[in-house]
């Protein structure tokens, strides 16, 4: 199954991306400076339409204004990103998530032995 591939689903239209997919067009910024996020799932479950979507916990975004982990600057960047992770981070994971699975299946063929994703219907 091919990058791009759309599926009609329940009268939507569902996109199946790579399990290694790295979302850069979610709605949501950073909460600590405001810029933009990255996202990437860590761990899928089945969906209710026999496809692969982001779990609960399985999903870890990233703000672009991250230096490099061994510059000068990453651990004072880090400590101010991460003081307070679940009042900063919690409450953005559940509607990045939902906005997700809303729009977007996985293909997990390849990821642990897992067939690849269902055929279209």
């Amino acid at each position: 199954m091919g990058r791009g591939r759309w599926l009609d689903w329940r009268e939507r239209e569902m996109k199946i991306v790579e399990a290694e997919h790295i979302f850069d067009d979610i709605p949501i910024k950073c909460p600590i400076c405001g810029d933009r996020l990255t996202w990437q799932v860590e761990e899928w479950e089945e969906a209710e339409d026999g496809l692969w979507k982001v779990s609960d916990c399985g999903f870890k975004p990233s703000c672009v204004s991250e230096p490099d982990i061994d510059s000068d600057e990453w651990e004072d960047w880090s400590n101010v990103h991460y003081a307070t992770p679940y009042i900063d981070w919690l409450p953005i994971e559940k509607p990045a998530r939902e906005w997700v699975n809303k729009r977007y299946r996985f293909d997990l063929g390849g990821i642990d032995g897992r067939d690849e994703g269902k055929e279209e219907g």
